[in-house]
């Protein structure tokens, strides 16, 4: 009886330590090494697809791992087959002649959820304070830019007093189209019926075409020149608006208009021309709508300086 108990005993004792053992390295297999890169490969594919949710920074062991892919290359070299991807559909693209073609850019969440990481090892930081200071010298600019037009908008009011110069400019402004209805301040509808035979010859002259049709609009005038110097209401420094006869092409020859379109081309532009850098990009749709074609482009990825 002693012996049987002995077996039994040592029948049990073999079989808990195999499954000891057996459970031992079952979980020396599943656990993940600290500097295994498959895992870490793993995990940012799933970041990447918003598969991992609600994670605010990268795994301990996965640090390095991102380190090097962020600034050793491998990002930028992803980038570059994206952008490569996207000139690829877009120079398949028949675009159409009349100038209806839209595009529309849609940045996914996945940028969005990236964030808390980078802004954590402070990502983008140096770009932050290189547009900031950027920002500072264009408002310079444009402040510049804004006292110019406004003593430029003084001295246009000043123009229309120059009967004799004025004409001269208004016969100019009005030698733009071959058929047109056109319209003026009342108080230079004078003015302009002086001159209107002499616009209409000279057009034909330049053009080598016939005299083309003028008619004044005498029931529709541009606002007057403004009453005070300081006052809000709409106001005209001078000039015409030209119209074709079916009212579709609208030519606004005002001194106002002119002045505004000279501005325009001098404003201070962003001069950064960096591209936004995202690691995912692919088009969603091409469809026509009220006959302009709208492009969908999808972007995912990670925000990088």
């Amino acid at each position: 009886m002693q012996s049987i108990r002995g077996v039994l005993l040592f029948l049990f004792l073999a079989i808990f330590s195999k499954a000891i053992s057996m459970k031992s390295s079952y979980n020396s297999r599943a656990t993940v090494p600290s500097d295994s890169s498959n895992y870490c490969l793993s995990w940012q594919l799933a970041m990447e697809a918003n598969n991992v949710c609600a994670w605010r920074t990268v795994p301990t062991q996965c640090l390095r791992y991102m380190e090097s892919y962020m600034i050793g290359g491998q990002y930028d070299r992803d980038v570059e087959l994206i952008v490569e991807q996207i000139l690829s559909y877009v120079n398949q693209i028949v675009l159409s002649d009349n100038g209806m073609d839209a595009w529309i850019l849609d940045v996914d969440d996945t940028c969005i959820s990236n964030v808390f990481y980078y802004r954590g090892k402070q990502y983008g930081e140096y770009s932050t304070q290189l547009n900031a200071s950027r920002i500072k010298v264009l408002q310079g600019q444009d402040d510049v830019v804004n006292d110019m037009k406004e003593s430029a908008s003084k001295e246009l009011l000043r123009v229309s007093n120059d009967k004799k110069g004025y004409k001269i400019l208004v016969k100019g402004l009005i030698v733009q189209e071959p058929s047109v209805l056109l319209r003026c301040r009342e108080v230079d509808k004078k003015v302009v019926e002086s001159i209107v035979e002499d616009a209409k010859r000279e057009y034909a002259e330049k053009a080598k075409v016939q005299p083309p049709k003028l008619t004044i609009d005498d029931k529709v005038f541009l606002p007057p020149p403004p009453s005070k110097a300081d006052s809000h209401e709409p106001y005209c420094s001078g000039g015409v608006v030209l119209a074709s006869q079916d009212g579709k092409i609208v030519c606004e020859n005002t001194l106002d208009a002119r002045l505004n379109v000279v501005f325009r081309q001098k404003l201070p532009e962003d001069g950064n021309g960096q591209r936004e850098k995202c690691s995912g990009v692919q088009v969603r749709n091409s469809e026509t709508i009220d006959g302009r074609r709208i492009h969908t482009m999808g972007k995912c990825g990670r925000p990088m300086e």
